[in-house]
C-alpha cells in the first residue's frame, strides 16, 4: 500500500480525542458530573496541544490574492529578471483553482499574473483580474483554461503568455498565447497552429516553452503518446511562437515507471534541466539534458513528495512545478500543492547535484495557521461523521 493511502486509512481510525469524549459521556452518565467535566477539559486541552506541535513543524505557503476571491492560486511558472523588468524582479503566471468552488472548481482556472520583489510577497502589476475568461456557453458546457506558462523574448523585450483551452463540449484543445510590453496591457489572444492534430495525436497537456536565441522550443506532455504506450513527453519547434513543426519523443533515462503529467523546462548554465510532476507516484523529480540532447533526459534526484503531515500545506498532493535561478545562482522551485481544503503554491530551493538537499522557504505564517486549524478541525471530526454514517446506514 502506498505512503498516502495509509494516511487516509490512519485518519478513519478512531482519534484519542473520540476516545476520551467517550469515557466522558460514560463517566457523566454513571459517574459525577464533575470527573465529567475534567474529562471533557482534557478532550478539549488535546487538539490545542496537537496544533502547537504541528504550527513547529509545519511550512508555510505564499499568500497570493486571486481575482475568484478564493485566494488559491495553482500552476505557477515564473520569470526572473536580476534587472528588473517594468519595476520587478519576479513575474509569475498561474490561475486559481478553488478546491469546492461553484460552479465547479475548473471554471476559475483562468490566466493570472502577479509580481513580486522577493519571490515571497506578491502583487498584481496592475488591475486584480483574470486575463482570459471563459464565455457563459463555455461555463455552461464545463469548459475551462489551464497551464499557463510565461515567457520572455529578450529580443523584443515582451512577456509571451501561453495558456491552454479545453472546449469539453467539443472534446477540443486549444493553445493560445498572449503578449505583453508592460505586463499589464495584453494582445488579443492568438491560436497557436501545430503540425499534427492536437486533438487527435497529441492532446496536449502542461506546454513548457524556451526561447532560445532566434528558436522557440516547446515541451509538452501528450495524452495520447501515453495511451499508446509511448513517452509521453514530446518536443516541437517553431520560428515565431505561433506555427509549431512536427514533434518528436523524449526519452527519460535513470527512473523507471515514471508517468510525467505537468513540466517545466529551463536552461540553467548551459544545460537544460526537466522538472516532472509524475501523477501516479505524487512526488516532483529533476532531471537534466545528456549532452545537451534535447530530447534525452537523465534523472537528477526526486524534490518533493506529499508530505502527508498534519498541519502541511502539501500534506495530500503536489502537482506543476516551475523553477528559476535567482541573482544568488540559487535555483528556487515553485511548486503546486494542496490539502483537503485548499491549494496553495509554495517554494523549495536545492542545488543542481545529485546528493544536495531540499529546503523549503517559509511563506505566510497566517496561511500556514489556517491549514493547521483547518486539519485539526479535520482529524477531530471526521471519525465522529464515520460513526454517524455507519450507524444510519
Amino acid at each position: 500500500m502506498r505512503d498516502f493511502e495509509r494516511e487516509k486509512v490512519k485518519r478513519c481510525l478512531p482519534s484519542l480525542m473520540s476516545f476520551i469524549w467517550g469515557i466522558g459521556c460514560i463517566t457523566l452518565i454513571f459517574y459525577s458530573p464533575r470527573y465529567a467535566c475534567i474529562v471533557f477539559l482534557i478532550g478539549l486541552i488535546l487538539p490545542l496541544a496537537e496544533s502547537i506541535i504541528a504550527l513547529r513543524r509545519a511550512h508555510f505557503p505564499l499568500y497570493i490574492p486571486t481575482p475568484d476571491g478564493s485566494n488559491e492560486p495553482f500552476h505557477p511558472s515564473v520569470r526572473y529578471f536580476p534587472k528588473k523588468f517594468c519595476g520587478f524582479h519576479y513575474w509569475m503566471a498561474f490561475t486559481p483553482f478553488p478546491v469546492k468552488a461553484k460552479p465547479y472548481p475548473d471554471r476559475w482556472e483562468c490566466p493570472c499574473v502577479v509580481v513580486s520583489q522577493d519571490g515571497l510577497h506578491w502583487e498584481y502589476p496592475g488591475e486584480k483580474v483574470f486575463l482570459d475568461d471563459l464565455t457563459q456557453q463555455q461555463i455552461t458546457d464545463k469548459g475551462y483554461f489551464s497551464d499557463p506558462h510565461l515567457v520572455f523574448d529578450e529580443i523584443k523585450g515582451t512577456l509571451c503568455l501561453y495558456y491552454r483551452l479545453n472546449e469539453k463540449y467539443a472534446d477540443k484543445i486549444k493553445i493560445f498565447v498572449i503578449f505583453s510590453r508592460d505586463g499589464i496591457n495584453w494582445t488579443s489572444r492568438r491560436e497557436c497552429n501545430f503540425s499534427e492534430d492536437l486533438n487527435e495525436a497529441l492532446r496536449l497537456v502542461s506546454p513548457a516553452v524556451v526561447k532560445h536565441e532566434n528558436v522557440w522550443q516547446m515541451w509538452f506532455v501528450s495524452e495520447n503518446h501515453l495511451k499508446r504506450g509511448q513517452g509521453n513527453i514530446c518536443y516541437c519547434e517553431s520560428e515565431d511562437g505561433i506555427n509549431w513543426g512536427k514533434s518528436s519523443s523524449v526519452t527519460l533515462d535513470g527512473l523507471d515507471n515514471i508517468h510525467p503529467w505537468h513540466i517545466d523546462v529551463e536552461n540553467f548554465n548551459g544545460l537544460i534541466y526537466l522538472c516532472i510532476y509524475d501523477r501516479l507516484a505524487d512526488n516532483i523529480s529533476l532531471w537534466y539534458s545528456i549532452k545537451d540532447n534535447i530530447n534525452s533526459f537523465k534523472y537528477l534526484k526526486t524534490l518533493l513528495t506529499a508530505s502527508h503531515c498534519l498541519g502541511s500545506f502539501f500534506s495530500e498532493r503536489t502537482y506543476r512545478t516551475c523553477m528559476i535561478q535567482n541573482i544568488d545562482r540559487k535555483i528556487c522551485f515553485f511548486f503546486s500543492s494542496g490539502n483537503y481544503f485548499r491549494n496553495t503554491i509554495g517554494i523549495l530551493t536545492s542545488d543542481l547535484t545529485s546528493t544536495g538537499r531540499t529546503y523549503i522557504i517559509r511563506g505566510s505564517f497566517l496561511r500556514g495557521v489556517q491549514n493547521i486549524i483547518m486539519d485539526i478541525i479535520w482529524k477531530y471530526t471526521h471519525f465522529e461523521i464515520c460513526l454517524i454514517r455507519r450507524i444510519i446506514c
